[in-house]
């Protein structure tokens, strides 16, 4: 979908969408800038006058964003719930707008006439052509209290109502003097893109491995998005490098924080004392590996 606010316009792909996740693809630039209305081809030769183009993961059962990448920056992005439109609209409560409460065509009627002016639809425009009488589903919900420019406005929202599109065709934002607005000015389907998949962050070592009685704590970065990892040794003293798979527990987890521990027994049982070794840790099923440069003497 191609939507319109202010002098901007966003295109907003959904590259994937699987196991209540979501990808999705949104490349921005001045509408001065872009010439070209087919949007595939535009897209292929990665979109000219592009200001922004980034990708980011949402889990759909939290909606909360799991990875953002910058294409344009080339780096990550901290993901940020609060400034994502749809990421803020989807975890607010959404009603039907009454049919006397719609937006209508035309003039009001007098003091105690009946009003039959029918009800206002924005324009649903697919591959450039404008459809015929489009019907939609009309939501409308309030947004919280929360000091920002948006806080405690009222919300209306039009979603396609054959919901054969993600995204609503229409946002309008009810203030007390203008109303704000993001339009859709086109959609379609099965668009491709240059950028196939985000870029995947790797795991890394927070600090020094900690010898403790027990055995030896490791604390790691894990993006949310990896549900296992790997830890490996690897011995430092040998021509040929003996790479060691070693059993771990999760001590604690807080956020992408998280502390394991190898315990003395395991240690015993997977390596030679009196050697030096270097920790590598890796997500399951990736060829993905972060080291720790400083080796670790077991003794």
């Amino acid at each position: 979908m191609v939507a319109k606010h202010g002098k901007t316009m966003t295109l907003i792909r959904i590259a994937k969408n699987a196991n209540d996740k979501v990808l999705l693809e949104e490349i921005s630039a001045p509408i001065s800038l872009v010439k070209e209305k087919d949007w595939p081809t535009w897209v292929s030769e990665h979109a000219p006058g592009h200001t922004s183009w980034i990708m980011y993961e949402i889990d759909l059962i939290s909606s909360n964003i799991l990875e953002s990448y910058s294409f344009s920056r080339g780096a990550w992005l901290k993901p940020n719930n609060e400034e994502n439109l749809l990421i803020s609209l989807s975890k607010l409560t959404l009603k039907k707008v009454p049919l006397e409460r719609q937006k209508k065509i035309g003039p009001p009627p007098l003091d105690g006439e009946t009003d039959h002016r029918r009800s206002w639809t924005p324009p649903m425009i697919i591959h450039h052509e404008k459809v015929e009488k489009p019907e939609f589903d009309i939501l409308q919900t309030k947004w919280p209290d929360d000091q920002t420019e948006l806080s405690g406005k009222e919300i209306q929202l039009y979603f396609d109502k054959k919901k054969e599109f993600f995204f609503p065709f229409w946002i309008e934002v009810l203030t007390d003097h203008i109303a704000l607005t993001l339009k859709v000015i086109d959609a379609g389907h099965n668009l491709s893109s240059p950028k196939k998949d985000i870029p995947r962050r790797p795991l890394e070592f927070l600090s020094k491995p900690k010898k403790t009685k027990s055995g030896v704590i490791l604390i790691l970065r894990r993006p949310v998005y990896y549900n296992k990892i790997q830890l490996f040794t690897v011995l430092q003293e040998n021509k040929v490098k003996k790479v060691i798979e070693i059993p771990f527990k999760e001590v604690s987890l807080q956020g992408e924080k998280l502390i394991i521990e190898v315990s003395n027994e395991t240690l015993k049982n997977h390596l030679e004392k009196n050697h030096y070794y270097k920790w590598i840790i890796k997500p399951s099923g990736s060829k993905t590996i972060s080291e720790l440069r400083e080796p670790f003497y077991f003794e």
